[in-house]
């Protein structure tokens, strides 16, 4: 069948099959990294509570069906999960070599202005594909750590924001929010609130004082009272 098939169509297959792996292999790593994340946040949580309290007591392991559902749980408001996301991005890779190829072939031109334009798609793609994984880790951690102050009773949380300068209006207008347990909900009362994010949670107690870090001008750390939020300190 293959005499049948022009040279266009040929090299369109070839590259869709192409893609088609890359993305395969793209969403494998992303998955797999994924629920480390979630794992590692949500063990890690419950190792830092124990050890503040100074109290230990046993917690149940996770279980793959919960975290399969975890997984696949969209949540932001287009109601795209990471996997249709790579997808889409793969969509757009494949749309763009196929219109290279086909004005290469219809205008008999060289192959050097097509492979520029393909190579900065898949840069964007690649560009894209950063900030899909840092966000969605973002997501993951703060779910890992909502589950797990809920298994462990606790009743309120604190909004953690960085301490610099990079730290957008909206991060650092949430800095040092108080919420309690029922309202937890990613990308509206807790981190990620928006690509690249990097705020965090923490078990909030009325009684509990600790200290906090900081970068000054030069991004040296330095600590502060942690009940210094992040507008008082930017005035500082």
């Amino acid at each position: 069948a293959k005499f049948h098939i022009s040279k266009l169509e040929a090299l369109k297959l070839q590259t869709q099959m192409t893609c088609n792996k890359l993305f395969g292999k793209q969403i494998s790593s992303v998955t797999s990294l994924l629920k480390n994340t979630y794992l590692d946040g949500y063990y890690h949580s419950a190792y830092e509570i124990q050890h503040g309290l100074n109290v230990g007591w046993n917690i149940a392991a996770i279980d793959e069906n919960k975290l399969s559902k975890i997984m696949g749980k969209p949540w932001t408001t287009d109601g795209l999960n990471f996997s249709d996301r790579i997808w889409a991005n793969r969509e757009s890779l494949i749309n763009e070599t196929h219109k290279q190829l086909t004005q290469d072939i219809l205008l008999g031109r060289s192959p050097d202005a097509s492979i520029k334009a393909i190579a900065k798609k898949f840069n964007t793609s690649k560009s894209k594909a950063g900030r899909l994984v840092m966000t969605e880790s973002a997501y993951f951690s703060s779910e890992s750590q909502k589950d797990c102050f809920k298994d462990l009773d606790v009743e309120r949380f604190e909004i953690i924001e960085t301490l610099d300068d990079e730290t957008c209006s909206i991060c650092s207008a949430m800095d040092g929010q108080v919420f309690d347990m029922k309202d937890f909900e990613s990308g509206v009362t807790a981190p990620p609130f928006h690509p690249w994010c990097r705020g965090c949670t923490a078990p909030f107690f009325d009684d509990n004082y600790t200290e906090r870090a900081a970068r000054d001008a030069d991004g040296k750390t330095y600590y502060i009272p942690d009940n210094i939020k992040y507008p008082e300190w930017k005035k500082s």
